[in-house]
Formats: structure tokens, C-alpha cells, sequence
């Protein structure tokens, strides 16, 4: 044994200090240090993703030995050349892709940390919006359903508990999945006392099957203490959060009457990277006013933040919200499928491709949408447009790699 296959036993097997160290075929996994026993010859781009705290890495900057074919690969950001310290009950585990596929899906990327598929539930919390209650307007954002996104399971008087259970239920009895994501949807879930939050985010998280919690938010309301307990959270479990930009454009955020502008956006992430959690960012295509332009140079300003994921929306008309009037007096016009499809193609391209794509398409429910119809046949615009990815060959990230 060489002396670097030597340090590699070492480290799977110190008893004073390693816990727990999972092996997968020939990568070995060991705390935040990824140790590559292949030759990376004929491999363009690999994107790692930490187990413990789901920081994205490109493999660029690799420090090698040659002799051995041993590759030490650091995570940007943590401290990852310190071994797992006594008693830390992280699971040691890493996983590695390639991103030979057309893009990078949230379902793919959550098999890779879980080693299974896993599942979101779609919970609803009961909580508010400060663009609704009078804090900072009354009558929300011009697109915004009146009762939310999610379920409207509050307003139905159904716990939270029994939300879980019943997803749980549901999702296991239809897909056959044993892993979920706790997924606080509805309105704004930061938007409470730290006290209060940290009550409904337990209760989320009680069953030994929700492996992690996604939390959905509006980026003015995530004051540091409300981060410090999604940090603590996130230090046992995967954690991220979900901050609805839409637009990185002023003039658009006024339009739309967001109440907020990009600058509150680009703090929070800030803040919210520097503890470490991973950040989805929300992001409306077609708004009013915008070209395709403006929505590539939204995707790029938000990549440059250093987002984890996005979620891609087209935009779709709801009855009863000041964007229907709007499209009723003429002074909107939403996207046709042709369109749509162009949009979300050239901001694909504009993401890099370690970047998780948690939604590309929109889900209106029929019985609340006025317009476009088109957006009713949901698998087959899916269909279209995958199969447009592979007529184009469009791929993530192609104009990030092209530019460089």
C-alpha cells in the first residue's frame, strides 16, 4: 500500500477521531473531504455536493497526488481538512455527479443525498404576509392568490402534525417513497416569533421519515435570529430556504408591487450563506415589461449571489387578482407556450450547472386560472419541453460555459 492509500485507510478508520465513513464504490466519503480514487481523464465537469451542510463544489481547484491517484478535493466553505470531531453524529456521506444531463433536477440531487427518492410535503402553516395584513400593503403582490399557494389546509382547521402524516400517507402509498421534505409553502414562513417558528418547524419534523425541511419565505423577513434557529436546524438535518425574488429588476418589483426590492433579496442570501444554509431562489418569468433579456439577467444576478437552486415560474393569470384586471383591460398580455418555452431555454443555459433546478414549469389549478390555457396540460408541456432540450441540445449552463 502506498503511503497516500496508506492516509486513506487511516482516515476511513482512526478510531479516535473518525465515527462513520460510507463507501461507494470507489469514492470514499469522509466528513467535508471528498477523496476521489478514480482518474478524472475524459471527466469535463463533476459537481460534489457536501452531506453535511449541501455546499455545491466544482471541481476546479484539485489538489492531486499523482503517484497514487488519490484526488483531495476542499469544500468552499468549510473547514475541510478538520476530521469529524468525537462525538459529532453528521452522517459522513458524500455523493458525486457528473452533469452529463440536460439539467441538474431537485429529484436527482436529493437521491444523490439520501441514496433513495424523497418527497416533498406541502404544508401549510397558517402563517401571513406583511404585503397583506397592512404591514407593508393590503392587497399583495398583482399576481397573488388571496389564499395562498400551498393547500390551504389551515384554513381547513387540519394540524400541522396531521398534514404530516397524512403527506407521509399519500406520498408512500403513490410513489413508494420512505423520505420526505417537510415543505412550509403557504404565504410567508419566517413571518412569526422565533418562539413560535421554532414550535411549527418541530412539529414538521417529528416523524424519523421527514429527513429534512424546506422553508418559504419573502427575503425582508428573515431577521438574524430567525436564521440563527434554521441554522441550529440545519446542523442535525438538511435544511434550505426559499426566497421569492422574482424579479432582480426595480422597476419590475415596483410593478408587480413586491414591497421589496432586489437589494433585500441580495442581503438575505448573504446572510443566510453565511450560515451555511443553502438558498432557493423564486424567479417569475414573463412578467409584465420584462423581454427574455431582463429574465437572463435575473438568473445571472442571482447565480452570482451564489444561490443553491432555483424554482422557474411562468406566468399564469388568477381570477380575482389586479393581474387579471390588468389582462382583462388589455394591459398585460401573458406568454404562449412558444414563448415560454424560449424563456426558460435561455435562462437554463444562464445557470450554472451545479445549480439545483427545483421547478421549471407552473401548476395552476384549473378551477382558479383565467389565463393561458395551455398552462392546464401539464405533462405535456413538460413533454415539449424536454423534447426541445434535445432537439436544440440545450443544456445548463451552456452559455456560463461557453463565456468562460
Amino acid at each position: 500500500m502506498s503511503g497516500d492509500n496508506a492516509a486513506v485507510q487511516a482516515l476511513l478508520t482512526g478510531p479516535e477521531q473518525i465515527i462513520r465513513a460510507t463507501i461507494f464504490g470507489s469514492h470514499y466519503y469522509i466528513g467535508h473531504l471528498i477523496l476521489l480514487t478514480f482518474p478524472l481523464d475524459g471527466y469535463n465537469s463533476f459537481s460534489a455536493v457536501c452531506r453535511t451542510r449541501l455546499h455545491h463544489v466544482i471541481l476546479n481547484r484539485i489538489v492531486s497526488s499523482a503517484s497514487s491517484g488519490v484526488y483531495f478535493l476542499p469544500c468552499d466553505f468549510c473547514d475541510s481538512r478538520s476530521r469529524a470531531e468525537p462525538g459529532n453524529q453528521t452522517i459522513l456521506d458524500h455523493r458525486m455527479t457528473t452533469t452529463g444531463v440536460r439539467y441538474r433536477s431537485l429529484s436527482s440531487w436529493l437521491k444523490e443525498m439520501f441514496g433513495e427518492p424523497v418527497r416533498k410535503i406541502t404544508l401549510d402553516a397558517g402563517l401571513g404576509c406583511p404585503n397583506r395584513d397592512g404591514t407593508l400593503g393590503s392587497s399583495g403582490c398583482i399576481y397573488c392568490n388571496p389564499r395562498g399557494s400551498g393547500t390551504g389546509a389551515q384554513t381547513r382547521g387540519i394540524p400541522l402534525h396531521v398534514q404530516v402524516d397524512e403527506g407521509i400517507a399519500f406520498l408512500s402509498r403513490r410513489y413508494g417513497c420512505r423520505k420526505f421534505i417537510a415543505y412550509f409553502q403557504s404565504f410567508t414562513n419566517t413571518y412569526a416569533d422565533p418562539e413560535e417558528l421554532v414550535l411549527l418547524y418541530s412539529e414538521a419534523l417529528q416523524r424519523p421519515e421527514v429527513v429534512g425541511l424546506a422553508v418559504g419565505t419573502r427575503p425582508d423577513c428573515v431577521p438574524d435570529p430567525i436564521l440563527d434557529l434554521l441554522s441550529d436546524l440545519a446542523g442535525s438535518r438538511l435544511v434550505w430556504i426559499e426566497y421569492g425574488l422574482q424579479s432582480a429588476h426595480p422597476r419590475t418589483l415596483d410593478l408587480i408591487n413586491r414591497g421589496h426590492g432586489p437589494d433585500a433579496f441580495f442581503d438575505a442570501v448573504s446572510r443566510t450563506r453565511e450560515r451555511k444554509i443553502p438558498v432557493v431562489a423564486h424567479l417569475i418569468l414573463g412578467l409584465p415589461g420584462e423581454s427574455v433579456n431582463d429574465m437572463v439577467e435575473t438568473v445571472a444576478a442571482t447565480a452570482h449571489a451564489g444561490v443553491a437552486g432555483v424554482k422557474l415560474h411562468p406566468l399564469y393569470v388568477i381570477r380575482g387578482t389586479i393581474l387579471e384586471q390588468m389582462y382583462l383591460d388589455g394591459r398585460y398580455r401573458p406568454m404562449t407556450e412558444e414563448e415560454a418555452l424560449e424563456a426558460t431555454l435561455s435562462v437554463l443555459e444562464a445557470l450554472p450547472p451545479q445549480v439545483v433546478i427545483h421547478r421549471m414549469t407552473s401548476d395552476p389549478h384549473p378551477e382558479e386560472l383565467a389565463t393561458p390555457a395551455w398552462m392546464l396540460d401539464r405533462k405535456g408541456v413538460r413533454r415539449r419541453l424536454y423534447e426541445a432540450m434535445e432537439k436544440m441540445n440545450i443544456r445548463q449552463g451552456l452559455r456560463v460555459a461557453t463565456k468562460a
